[in-house]
């Protein structure tokens, strides 16, 4: 009967501060809603990312070369860290697909006993019978330019135009995210792609008859990529070796896995501030409550009500807004996880991209949350226990005064205040505790609002620093092989070009 009447009293409050109890449950519920999403979201994308790595047996270390023979390359198998060695010819082309601007393909070889960065098939089949005249291309890139398999392209080399037949439409491993180099922020699926030829076709293209000038390799289980690379450094140095880099450097791989890292990041802080917010408020205000309620508390107790019941009933108090704010923001977040899924979707080429529900992060979250505000409640709310009916029946005596600091210190400045400001900072040094979790409430939400304005303020910085101060062209061209700055006068008589300025880039390492 006590804990029934106790519960109807629980409901009153809060019908009775339904807007403050609301306000308190909607900073929870945006708290979970965020932790929900984003780590399903990023769970998702990192579990969906390693099947799909290990279904296409995706390559541990990747070696660019000048153009040496094939059989040089195939050394490589000799370490005894490598189970694997796949040459291969990787270059880049224009391609004539029937649009007014040629867009950039980068060809990759593959071969018919491909056993690593295994293609994807989408539609169609591989192009990998020795010199078929056929080409593979990165689903993104077909859907942007509205081909489809049976079309026929153009490539253009050296000059010289070679008509292929789109055979498959396929996702790599390799070319999740598929950016034309560490420059282009974001895909360009519309003018640049990736194409799959068989290595004899490319070579014939190419005139490297024999030669290749790139490598995938599949280490042991257990070996170092880092200790694997630095030791085919040391031994290739001198014999074509231009760079080698390990999996995590690979620019697709690098891109994902910043995403994932960024993703752990907010899933993790910004929920808690949230909950730091919400916990802050939850203890003003059933602190100010069991002040308010002294009286009521003490004729519970002289009618028999103990301690517990009565410092349970706050505890329950905060629980159930706690409950609420969580179960709505963990429903809220799972539906909001398959949309934020999609949208990765758009920018990385995961064809066998899984959405699943981890429970386990539900209640973890839940428990979390209801073990900060049982918390919290019972902090605020252990006043109770020092109440004694009969001292309650009146009115609690008043503090004793006595000078604060600023009288103390700094008596000149103290009386040249007007009287309504001495009231201010005397009402803030007698309630040092009530001034502290104010200042501290209001820092939280100052940081997450500024949180969220700093996202949009970063973007445009970054973008206005890359595009207005560093890269301020119209059009970058860039030539197979070097030229002789003889050329320019030649390409700035092609349109009505203001300002020509040649580069040289070429990567090194120091």
């Amino acid at each position: 009967m006590r804990i029934r009447v106790l519960d109807k009293r629980l409901l009153r409050t809060l019908s009775t501060n339904k807007l403050q109890f609301g306000a308190v449950t909607t900073v929870i519920f945006i708290g979970l809603l965020i932790l929900t999403s984003l780590t399903n979201s990023s769970l998702n994308l990192a579990s969906s990312l390693n099947e799909y790595y290990s279904s296409c047996n995706f390559a541990d270390l990747f070696a660019e070369f000048d153009n040496v023979p094939v059989s040089s390359i195939q050394e490589l198998a000799d370490f005894p860290e490598v189970r694997d060695v796949q040459p291969r010819i990787v270059t880049d082309v224009r391609a004539d697909v029937g649009r007014d601007v040629n867009p950039t393909l980068r060809l990759v070889s593959i071969v018919a006993d491909q056993t690593m960065n295994q293609l994807h098939l989408q539609d169609g089949r591989l192009p990998d019978n020795p010199g078929e005249r056929g080409i593979a291309l990165l689903s993104k890139f077909v859907a942007a330019n509205g081909l489809q398999v049976g079309d026929s392209i153009d490539l253009i080399i050296r000059g010289e135009t070679f008509p292929l037949t789109i055979t498959a439409v396929v996702d790599s491993p390799e070319f999740i995210y598929a950016i034309k180099d560490l420059k282009s922020m974001l895909p360009d699926d519309l003018n640049f792609g990736i194409g799959f030829v068989n290595m004899p076709l490319l070579q014939e293209l190419l005139n490297l008859s024999g030669q290749a000038n790139s490598a995938t390799i599949l280490l042991e289980p257990g070996a170092s990529p880092e200790d694997t690379r630095d030791e085919i450094e040391k031994e290739f140095k001198g014999r074509g070796l231009k760079s080698i880099i390990t999996r995590d450097d690979q620019v697709s791989h690098a891109f994902i896995s910043q995403e994932l890292e960024q993703l752990d990041n907010v899933s993790t802080a910004v929920p808690v501030m949230f909950l730091g917010i919400a916990a802050l408020v939850i203890f003003m205000i059933i602190a100010r409550m069991v002040e308010g309620d002294r009286t009521t508390i003490g004729i519970l107790k002289a009618m028999g009500y103990g301690n517990g019941e009565i410092l349970s009933h706050y505890v329950k108090l905060a629980l159930l807004i706690g409950l609420i704010g969580s179960v709505a923001g963990i429903a809220a977040g799972f539906m909001l996880a398959g949309s934020m899924s999609r949208l990765y979707l758009m920018y990385f080429n995961l064809p066998l991209f899984e959405t699943r529900v981890y429970y386990r992060f539900l209640f973890l979250g839940l428990f979390l949350t209801l073990l900060v505000c049982g918390g919290t409640g019972f902090a605020a709310a252990r006043g109770v226990l020092a109440i004694v009916p009969a001292e309650a029946m009146r009115p609690p005596a008043p503090t004793a005064g006595r000078k604060n600091l600023m009288e103390t210190w700094l008596p000149g400045l103290w009386q040249r205040l007007s009287f309504s400001w001495k009231l201010v900072l005397r009402s803030l040094f007698r309630g040092k505790r009530r001034f502290a979790l104010a200042f501290a409430g209001v820092a939280l939400t100052y940081g997450v609002i500024l949180l969220s304005l700093y996202f949009f303020s970063f973007f445009d910085l970054i973008f206005v620093g890359q595009f207005d101060k560093m890269e301020r062209y119209d059009y970058a061209i860039s030539f197979e092989r070097p030229v002789s700055p003889a050329v320019l006068p030649e390409i700035r008589s092609l349109a009505r070009i203001s300002t020509v300025e040649p580069f040289t880039e070429y990567p090194f390492q120091i």
